[in-house]
């Protein structure tokens, strides 16, 4: 499944567009500027000594991407191989996969509608938001993309 596949609601210039994926029963986005696709999980492969955190590396159109588990990431309980989604993810200097369960929608988020995060989750799950919203999926976590993929390079 495509990115481009997805339905794209209308935006004004003030709201900000995310992806909502699941992991595990809880929802969680990224901005949509960060993410470069979503694919199905396909084979990957265990790389000796990578951190319990990345699942492994998949071939993505020629290229090797780093697959990071992302409810392994959050202390969830992390599901078979095979059964998931790679969110294709981008930073100033990496690209990597978040295998997810599913990716849900477009989000588009009106600026003043980011909550802070709840004090109340525990917290080596807490440091992963920056905030969340309510929408018609629930509350969807928003995440610190650099934080995740930091906490899986160090394990």
């Amino acid at each position: 499944m495509a990115l481009e596949s997805h339905s794209q609601p209308a935006v004004s210039s003030a709201e900000l567009r995310y992806l909502a994926f699941s992991a595990g029963s809880e929802r969680y986005a990224l901005p949509l500027d960060r993410v470069a696709g979503v694919q199905p999980e396909g084979p990957i492969t265990r790389v000796p000594g990578a951190t319990a955190l990345v699942r492994g590396v998949m071939n993505l159109r020629g290229r090797l991407l780093a697959v990071v588990d992302l409810a392994a990431v959050l202390g969830l309980p992390v599901r078979p191989p095979g059964q998931g989604h790679v969110v294709v993810v981008r930073t100033a200097d990496l690209e990597a996969g978040l295998l997810v369960d599913h990716a849900d929608e477009i989000l588009a988020v009106e600026p003043g509608a980011i909550e802070p995060r709840l004090s109340t989750l525990p917290g080596e799950r807490a440091e992963f938001l920056d905030g969340q919203v309510r929408c018609s999926l629930g509350l969807v976590g928003l995440l610190r993309l650099e934080r995740v993929l930091e906490a899986a390079q160090h394990g």
